[in-house]
């Protein structure tokens, strides 16, 4: 009896240093993710993959994220959890440091696909074009994983962008730089349209002025060539910076893409999702907006709808989703109770059931307007 007594004591007691084991290690996972939702709290913008696991008596965290003070924390809290343990970091802080110096990018080519994976085949998620700069932070199969100028992440064709360390983007925006301002446009070799092209260009496309050559501007590429843009397709990109939203601007602007086709991942002219459409045609007039509808929803102070549509003004971002908390659609509206957006294509839709134009699928679902200027 005694004998069965203690080899039931001995397997309770270990079924209990399991269980102990267990929950410390759930515990652990959760101090984590806490931290992680401080730090890193929306994944489109931030990496945190960050796990921990049990080497006899240390604490091995391993992974990757783009918060040092993240990390930082969760060593300082797991430290002050396990003073008896040894905690040991093998997480890297992105950029990668096998990137050594070359963390910067200038795009190259007209319009860059961002995927969210680093595959040719995987989500098409963002777009960003010529003479933009992107923050690299790993490399891998091809691609670089890098941050765009609006923070958003994801992977770029290595082919797609000049690489180098930190001056090479300092030195780029040194300039002086032009931005076109038509949906295409394109290099020529020569200053006349009719010579051969170097490349073709779209709207927000930065290159550098070289010399002026009368109705013509000698301009660098990215990569290096050179060729002539007309002058009057392009602005002086330190100009446009310090201008100031105006709707009437936003208003000719917009409608200046009506009939772009749908891309999922589009922010370009030559294919818009919707907030890749709102965003671009608040970036053409001097104004930042994030990259998802959702992030868009965030921005702004509400306009009150609550007895129609009469305190909206042009420039006004109507967002539209199945609730508050989930918008899926953005477009912006250009008075008289029309709205212009990307659905299928850029058009222009009514608020108002008596006009002919009245989408009543989107009416059913406009959840908030939000003015953002």
């Amino acid at each position: 009896m005694k004998r069965r007594s203690l080899l039931g004591m001995m397997l309770l007691t270990g079924v209990f240093l399991l269980g102990c084991g267990a929950r410390t290690a759930e515990d652990v996972a959760g101090l984590i993710r806490k931290a992680g939702t401080v730090h890193a709290p929306d994944s489109r913008l931030t990496v945190w993959n960050i796990a921990a696991r049990r080497d006899g008596r240390t604490w091995v965290l391993e992974g990757e994220t783009t918060s040092r003070a993240g990390l930082r924390q969760v060593e300082n809290t797991l430290r002050a959890r396990f003073p008896q343990r040894e905690i040991r970091s093998r997480v890297t802080v992105l950029p990668d440091p096998a990137l050594g110096d070359s963390v910067r990018g200038i795009v190259t080519v007209t319009v860059a696909n961002i995927r969210r994976e680093p595959s040719r085949q995987a989500e098409l998620v963002s777009q960003t074009v010529m003479g933009a700069p992107v923050d690299l932070l790993k490399r891998q199969n091809g691609f670089y994983f890098c941050r765009l100028e609006d923070g958003y992440l994801g992977w770029i064709p290595d082919e797609s962008v000049r690489t180098g360390d930190i001056s090479l983007v300092r030195d780029w925006q040194a300039g002086p730089l032009l931005m076109f301002r038509e949906k295409y446009g394109t290099v020529y070799r020569e200053p006349d349209g009719e010579s051969a092209p170097v490349a073709d260009m779209v709207m927000a496309a930065r290159v550098r002025q070289v010399e002026p050559a009368g109705d013509w501007l000698n301009v660098q590429l990215p990569d290096g060539q050179t060729g002539f843009v007309p002058r009057d397709q392009v602005l002086d990109f330190r100009e446009f910076q310090s201008t100031s939203p105006d709707g009437q601007h936003l208003v000719r602007t917009a409608k200046e893409m009506l009939g772009i086709p749908y891309l999922w991942g589009g922010t370009s002219a030559k294919g818009f999702d919707c907030s890749g459409f709102t965003q671009t045609v608040f970036k053409m007039n001097g104004f930042s907006l994030p990259r998802d509808a959702g992030m868009q929803a965030q921005e702004g102070v509400p306009v009150d709808t609550a007895d129609g549509f009469r305190h909206l003004r042009i420039g006004d971002l109507l967002f539209f989703g199945s609730a508050r908390e989930h918008i899926t659609h953005v477009g912006m509206y250009l008075g008289e109770g029309r709205y212009i957006h990307e659905s299928g294509r850029v058009k222009i839709n009514s608020l108002f059931p008596e006009d002919p134009d009245f989408n009543p699928p989107r009416a059913r679902t406009l959840r908030m307007v939000k003015r953002v200027f």
